[in-house]
């Protein structure tokens, strides 16, 4: 494994503990909600005591909207670090918030055992300062990898060459179901670029050449090569997506997306 490839393991399994808190946090809202007895430490503070602040006020005043605005106050902070987790792989800038945020919430922690400290609360203390120590680890290992060069394609030696493909081998059918976003004709292919169950795939006549899995788009381009026709699909990220389809180099097809 190159210096990359491992930098790249060691930032997904560092940021997946980020999805622990968002899983856990979510599941002791809804304990809480359900009157039960228990709860698991692993999780966010702040959305648990704005529940609470929310249950709180509801029973002084007798007014349940205090609750709701509780409880959808409480899965707006869950749903921030859910945010940050699910762009964290497209920008470090994300990794960055929830750092700032977790921080945030450690603090929050602390400062409410000033003034109830019990014995089993040191296991959340545990947990908040294992979250950082992630995320710290998995900031360096994304700022190791965005530092680090690309793997350089290989290139034939004086005394070698390598045959162009006339034709991409395909990877499967297309997908009977999906939303088209680019049709086109060229010559004799129809192209098709679709998405689907969260694999953007790009189809000539009615196979899969090409596919980009992922819930979260980011930028990519998906190329196949058939005889002399060189397909490219290409999607940019952006406030408004941009998608654009070439051949031999010459735009057949250009859509704007909402990203």
């Amino acid at each position: 494994m190159d210096n990359r490839a491992a930098a790249e393991t060691k930032y997904k399994k560092s940021v997946n503990n980020l999805l622990l808190v968002v899983i856990f946090s979510t599941v002791n809202i809804v304990m809480a909600l359900l009157d039960a007895s228990f709860y698991f430490p692993f999780s966010a503070t702040f959305p648990m005591a704005l529940l609470g602040v929310g249950a709180a006020m509801a029973a002084g005043s007798g007014a349940g909207l205090f609750y709701i605005i509780g409880i959808m106050a409480a899965l707006f902070a869950v749903a921030v670090y859910l945010i940050c987790y699910i762009f964290s792989r497209r920008h470090r800038g994300w990794i960055i918030a929830a750092l700032v945020l977790f921080s945030l919430d450690t603090v929050f922690m602390l400062w409410l055992l000033a003034f109830s400290f019990e014995p089993s609360m040191l296991i959340d203390v545990a947990f908040h300062a294992w979250v950082l120590i992630c995320l710290v680890n998995a900031l360096r290992a994304r700022i190791e990898f965005d530092k680090l060069p690309a793997a350089a394609p290989e290139t034939a030696t004086d005394n070698e060459s390598y045959p162009v493909p006339e034709q991409t081998p395909a990877v499967r059918p297309q997908s009977a179901k999906g939303k088209v976003l680019l049709k086109q004709n060229f010559n004799d292919l129809e192209i098709i670029v679709k998405r689907a169950f969260g694999v953007t795939e790009l189809i000539v006549n009615g196979m899969v050449y090409a596919e980009q899995k992922g819930l979260v788009e980011p930028n990519y381009t998906l190329e196949s090569r058939f005889g002399s026709a060189d397909i490219k699909f290409v999607n940019e990220v952006g406030a408004v997506g941009i998608i654009k389809l070439y051949v031999n180099g010459n735009l057949l097809a250009e859509k704007k997306r909402l990203v």
